[in-house]
């Protein structure tokens, strides 16, 4: 494993997190900081797979698995705060 991809991941991990953290401490909020959120949270997820848990190297059939369930969980997620917002709005 080639330690220099692993550490501008693990940077990369660093400054997304920090974006997160941010909008949460200047008190961000809407449909579009959550779309940001969520994305990110998602691409996260997708490098430390990748990554860290070694599926660059596994055969694509168990990186599409891990990345559609990826998708699947944000999209849920995403879902779930449009309907929930349509309710806040709609009382």
């Amino acid at each position: 494993m080639n330690t220099r991809t692993l550490d501008l991941t693990f940077a990369a991990l660093l400054v997304a997190t920090f974006i997160t953290w941010f909008l949460g401490e200047q008190g961000a909020h809407g449909p579009m900081t959550a779309a940001v959120l969520l994305g990110l949270a998602g691409i996260k997820g997708w490098w430390v797979a990748d990554e860290f848990m070694g599926l660059r190297h596994a055969a694509l059939h168990w990186r599409m698995i891990i990345l559609l369930w990826l998708i699947l969980v944000v999209a849920a997620i995403g879902i779930g705060l449009t309907i929930a917002a349509g309710m806040v709005i709609a009382d």
